[in-house]
């Protein structure tokens, strides 16, 4: 009486097993799509078309001019300080 019993007791818990292992699989598998190479980025206006992203800009091209740079690394700086100025509030108690 025992055996007949256990024989449809296990198809039943095996059915439920490789039902509940193959949804999870499917989580899984839905879940961590990246989206393809047609996937929307969060900052793109398309309206769901298929687009290509458009390539990285290149390097720039021959010797750099340090002096160019410290000039306008120089203004980035003094832009931001002084923005930082303009946005600081003093406290009662810094007084």
């Amino acid at each position: 009486m025992l055996v007949p019993s256990a024989a449809a007791w296990v198809t039943t818990v095996v059915g439920l097993a490789l039902a509940g292992g193959l949804v999870g699989i499917l989580l899984i598998w839905v879940l961590c799509d990246p989206g393809g190479p047609e996937g929307d980025e969060p900052d793109s206006d398309s309206d769901g078309g298929s687009r290509r992203r458009r390539p990285r800009r290149p390097p720039p091209v021959g010797p750099v001019s340090w002096r160019d740079f410290e000039r306008q690394f120089a203004a980035y700086v003094e832009s931001c300080a002084s923005e930082r100025d303009r946005t600081r509030t003093r406290t009662p108690a810094g007084d």
